[in-house]
This record gives C-alpha cells, sequence and structure tokens, in this order.
C-alpha cells in the first residue's frame, strides 16, 4: 500500500515593478542657477503602468552629483509625465532642469519618482 502524502504551496502572485531606462541629451555646460530644458526619452521596461495622475502619481525629477560624485541636489523639480505610459511603451518629456546655483562641474542623473512611494533609478544605478 502507498501512502500519498499531499501539500499545499501558497504561491504569491509577482509584486509590479517600476523599471526605466533614460536617454538624454545635457547641454555640456549650463549657467549656474539657471534652469535648462533637456529632453529625455523615456521608455518603461517594468511590469506596471506609470500612472501620471492619482495618488501616487509619476513624474521625471533628477539628481545633481558634483565632481567628487557627491550628491549636490537629490530632490530635483518635477516634470509631469503628460499622460499613463503601459509597458514596453516610449516617450519623450522635456524636462525643466534647475542648475546648482553654485559653479563647478555637475553630473546629473535623471529618476522617476513615485510620488509618496519611491524613485525608480535607472537600470544598473
Amino acid at each position: 500500500m502507498a501512502l500519498l502524502i499531499f501539500t499545499s504551496v501558497a504561491l504569491a502572485a509577482p509584486s509590479p515593478i517600476l523599471a526605466a531606462t533614460y536617454l538624454a541629451t545635457v547641454p555640456p555646460q549650463a549657467g549656474a542657477g539657471t534652469t535648462v530644458q533637456v529632453p529625455v526619452t523615456l521608455t518603461n521596461i517594468g511590469s506596471e503602468i506609470w500612472n501620471a495622475t492619482g495618488p501616487n502619481p509619476v513624474n521625471l525629477s533628477y539628481h545633481w552629483y558634483d565632481g567628487a560624485g557627491a550628491v549636490a541636489v537629490w530632490d530635483g523639480a518635477r516634470t509631469a509625465l503628460g499622460g499613463d505610459i503601459a509597458q514596453t511603451a516610449q516617450k519623450v518629456v522635456t524636462a525643466d532642469v534647475a542648475v546648482p546655483a553654485m559653479p563647478g562641474p555637475y553630473f546629473i542623473r535623471f529618476a522617476l519618482v513615485k510620488e509618496g512611494v519611491g524613485w525608480v533609478e535607472p537600470s544598473g544605478a
């Protein structure tokens, strides 16, 4: 006589993932304290739609780093996406970027932010 043992396993559905790629052409120089417009091509490579409205909308923002790699500005100005962005979709958004007031060498990293939830850093960052 064979003994059969049955077990149950609870499987959780995978959580939606916010993931993005960013492609931007930033001017090589800009005046300290000025604002420049930068077109940024966003691609949704995650499993979640980027909602442009609602309680936790997704916006484009950025971080500035100084020449030594230290954060100079973490919470950059927000740019609305202008509509929801589905999985695999791509959209060009023009960001109004506030250049740091102190002259010096800086580099910028664009990032989406799901307001009230967290940042969506570039893949591999």
